[in-house]
Order: structure tokens, then C-alpha cells, then sequence
């Protein structure tokens, strides 16, 4: 399991000035992401299992139901849906915020929204897969999960953008030199 981890390791290079991170693989910072979000996520999907009275054991990355199991392999750690949601929320802090502060927030929290849609996916796979079987949590219906919960996280990113953007002073962009927010639907 970790031999990966040791090889990648030992490519570093070590240098005068000590060891040079650019010589760091980004495989490497992309596995040791991809499996911290792996264990993360099995273990809150687990525990959500658990408080919705479905009887779930985890294994390492392995969640384990009533006459099935199911992995949270590295395509479901989440991060793609990470970076799906920094995008959303630079969009948004564009479209919607005037001020550096309320565009700072939007990208802060697209991280917490993002890895709570990717737990509510594990989570309802799981769901699923014990109340409607195996069939109708794999394939299709797994990616129209992963879609349905991605777009739940970015409507409540827009929803906190809206507020944000509502509670925003009028001249708040003028005194900071900075153009005022744009409105949607408003004529140029």
C-alpha cells in the first residue's frame, strides 16, 4: 500500500538548501490528496450511515452494508468536485461580489460545500444501494448522484453569494476603487 508513496519519496532530490519541493511529483500531492479524501469521506459517509439507522462497517476505504459492499475508490475522494466548486465560486465572486472579502468567503467555503456534497453522495450510494439494490447505485444513477449533489453544493454557494451580495453596502464598491457588483437580468 505504500509503496508508491516510498518510491515517489525517494525521487526527491536533496539539495544544499535542503529538500527542493519542485522536485516533488505532483502524482505524489495528488495521491496523498486522493487518499486522505478517501478515508475522510468513508468515515463521515459511514457515520451519516449509521445516524440513518442502516447498519455500516468501515474497512479502510471499504464501507460495508447489509449484504453488500460498496468502495470509496479515488474517483469518489472528491476532488474533482473540489475544483469544480473554487471554479463555481470565483464565477460567483465575480457575477455577484464587489468587495475582495466577500469573494475571499465564496472560495473559502467551496471547500467545506464541496467535500459535503461529495460525503452526501457516498452516503446516499449507500442509501440506495440497500433499499433499491445494487443495481440502481452503480453506473448511470452514480453519476446522476454525483451531478444531482454537485448541483445542490453549487445552488447553495449562489445562495450564500446572493446574501452576501444583498448585505453589501451600495457605495462599499466605490469607496474601494472597485467596479460595483453586476446584476443579472439588468440592462448595461
Amino acid at each position: 500500500m505504500f509503496a508508491p508513496l516510498i518510491q515517489t519519496t525517494s525521487a526527491l532530490r536533496i539539495s544544499d538548501q535542503g529538500l527542493a519541493a519542485r522536485s516533488m511529483p505532483k502524482a505524489f500531492l495528488f495521491a496523498a490528496a486522493a487518499l486522505t479524501m478517501q478515508h475522510f469521506v468513508s468515515i463521515v459517509s459511514t457515520a451519516c450511515l449509521d445516524l440513518l439507522g442502516i447498519a455500516a462497517y468501515r474497512q479502510g476505504y471499504f464501507i460495508h452494508l447489509a449484504g453488500y459492499s460498496m468502495e470509496v475508490g479515488e474517483a469518489c475522494s472528491g476532488l474533482r468536485g473540489i475544483m469544480l466548486m473554487l471554479a463555481v465560486s470565483v464565477a460567483l465572486g465575480e457575477l455577484f461580489q464587489s468587495r475582495l472579502a466577500g469573494r475571499a468567503m465564496l472560495l473559502l467555503l467551496a471547500l467545506p460545500m464541496a467535500i459535503a456534497a461529495n460525503c452526501l453522495r457516498v452516503t446516499l450510494s449507500g442509501v440506495i444501494m440497500v433499499f433499491f439494490g445494487r443495481r440502481w447505485a452503480e453506473g448511470v444513477f452514480h453519476t446522476l448522484e454525483g451531478l444531482a449533489t454537485t448541483l445542490i453544493a453549487a445552488g447553495a454557494l449562489f445562495v450564500v453569494a446572493l446574501v452576501v451580495a444583498r448585505f453589501e453596502q451600495p457605495g462599499d464598491a466605490e469607496s474601494a476603487g472597485q467596479e460595483t457588483p453586476k446584476q443579472l437580468g439588468k440592462g448595461v
